[in-house]
């Protein structure tokens, strides 16, 4: 009878167990997935393709695209390689759980004898506040406690119909980077990140504070964008380039036909403001393009205006809903 009554509680154990299992695994995915990805806060601008430079014997690039596809490229360069290693931490196993936290490492950091972890805490159904720690000690070191952990990044997430859509925002500490990897060692500033995705594409407001990157200049910038490869895009960005400042609002088609209206100062020009816009086809080539409002001494024009796909913007009002 004894041994009756065991195996029952056995298959019983088993047989609950398994379910259980299961769900704590989709909770842990739940608090995964209220971290930002690459998909939620890249720009995704209109970039050259091969078969466009194998094609391209007349016509010139645009230089608005040029320079949008840099500061873009600069922008996901930096938040990609964060979430990239966010990745590496959050693929393992759940260190901790608790009732409304989860908790990943310590785990071994890119710089060696450092440690980063992630603290997920959901305070709502669908809402959800994270920090990625990071500290200059080893894993076993920091396991023991006491350990001065610094705030790489924090942020929030409120999730929409499902944690796929939603909206959120993040902090990101450029000095404290290098605590996990000395290649970042001479870095600082912060970044800043407001992230929406929706139905019609996801939504940016970044604004970079004294940030310093390869060039030791430290510099502040804003970029806005709106949209996706597919349902063409908007990207507006204020930055500067050497001592010349420009404040830039591209748009592009699912295409990539486009207009970009900018205004350029600093450099030669000092403190004087000169618009501009410049078009382009499918092929990212010029169509038109002027320098300073047409009438006045010192324009640069070519091509007609007839030719964009979009009438003049004012660099600097409002962004697009999505």
């Amino acid at each position: 009878m004894t041994s009756r009554i065991l195996l029952s509680l056995l298959v019983l154990l088993v047989g609950c167990g398994e379910p259980l299992s299961n769900q704590l695994l989709l909770e842990d995915d739940l608090f995964r997935e209220a971290l930002p990805s690459t998909e939620d806060v890249g720009t995704s601008v209109p970039g050259a393709t091969e078969d466009d430079a194998a094609a391209r014997d007349l016509g010139e690039r645009a230089e608005m695209v040029d320079i949008t596809v840099s500061v873009s490229a600069l922008y996901n360069g930096i938040v990609f390689s964060l979430l990239r290693m966010v990745d590496r931490v959050t693929e393992l196993d759940v260190t901790r759980r608790e009732q409304d936290r989860r908790i990943w490492g310590p785990y071994a950091g890119d710089r060696s004898g450092s440690s980063v972890r992630v603290v997920v805490t959901r305070a709502d159904d669908a809402l959800f506040a994270y920090s990625v720690e990071v500290a200059s000690v080893g894993p076993l070191v920091a396991r023991a406690g006491d350990t001065r952990w610094e705030v790489l990044m924090s942020g929030v997430f409120e999730g929409g119909e499902s944690l796929e859509l939603g909206q959120g925002e993040f902090l990101l500490d450029f000095g404290v980077w290098g605590l996990v990897d000395a290649a970042l060692a001479e870095r600082s500033g912060v970044v800043r990140v407001g992230h929406g995705r929706g139905p019609g594409g996801i939504s940016l407001d970044v604004v970079a504070e004294q940030l310093i990157t390869d060039d030791a200049i430290p510099r502040d910038a804003v970029y806005t964008f709106r949209g996706g490869l597919e349902t063409g895009g908007f990207f507006e960005y204020e930055t500067t380039d050497g001592d010349q400042s420009y404040l830039v609002r591209s748009r592009w088609t699912a295409e990539r036909t486009g207009r970009a209206d900018f205004e350029v100062t600093g450099g030669d020009l000092g403190d004087l403001v000169v618009p501009g816009s410049e078009c382009w086809d499918g092929a990212l080539e010029r169509t038109w393009y002027l320098l300073d409002p047409v009438g006045t001494a010192g324009d640069q024009e070519e091509g007609t205006e007839d030719s964009c796909v979009f009438g003049y913007e004012e660099p600097g009002s409002p962004a697009p809903e999505l």
